[in-house]
């Protein structure tokens, strides 16, 4: 608008600018003739949406919990050192661990990726216990006086139970018809007749979509 009216931008850097030349403002003013008389059609603009989306979708459902994702990377850490099927209170963060199979795998889940077979799964575990027991209590915990969260086998075990999560945030979603609905409804009387879950995921996503990727 303010092109329109022969101003230039302050805002604008020196280098566009310098591009902005007077061929390139009569172009930009005889648009202005024409500009809002007519805006996008229902289908142009879902078009527009399906290409945004796919772009930054990858991220924009993320939401679990920080503090919970280290609490449980610092109980894998401590359970490793158990025996199956014995129960005992991480050091870490107070909570009793019950250690199972189904627990330790439910954890690797979000540190492995899904088609990796037991086998593999039971070789990471161990050299994960081998890495903790002989650097990161021994020497960074014990020596150095870092807190557990802050070590490099932790740093590690995170960076890769984030990646895993946001990695497969749009799983559950990605066949589910009322879902993809409700993102055409959002912001219409229609969206209020979904369930809460749906609801909070789609405004969620709706708003980080405008937040981070703009």
């Amino acid at each position: 608008m303010e092109l329109y009216t022969g101003l230039i931008p302050s805002w604008l850097t020196e280098e566009d600018r310098k591009s902005f030349t007077a061929k390139r403002l009569r172009k930009v003013l005889a648009e202005s003739e024409s500009e809002g008389r007519k805006g996008f059609s229902g289908r142009d603009s879902i078009k527009i949406f399906n290409e945004f989306y796919s772009t930054h979708a990858k991220e924009s459902l993320y939401y679990y919990n920080e503090e919970r994702i280290s609490r449980n990377i610092q109980n894998y850490l401590f359970a490793l050192n158990f025996e199956i099927g014995m129960e005992a209170t991480s050091q870490f963060t107070g909570e009793k661990v019950e250690i199972t199979e189904e627990y330790l795998q439910g954890i690797e889940t979000h540190l492995l990726d899904g088609k990796v077979d037991a086998e593999r799964r039971i070789v990471f575990r161990k050299e994960t216990q081998k890495e903790y027991a002989s650097k990161t209590l021994t020497q960074e915990v014990m020596v150095e006086g870092r807190a557990i969260s802050e070590t490099t086998l932790y740093e590690l075990l995170h960076d890769r139970y984030v990646y895993h999560l946001k990695k497969s945030v749009l799983d559950p979603f990605l066949k589910n018809e009322n879902f993809r609905r409700a993102i055409k409804d959002y912001g219409e009387e229609d969206f209020k007749a979904y369930n809460e879950k749906i609801r909070d995921d789609v405004t969620y996503m709706i708003h980080n979509l405008c937040e981070k990727p703009g």
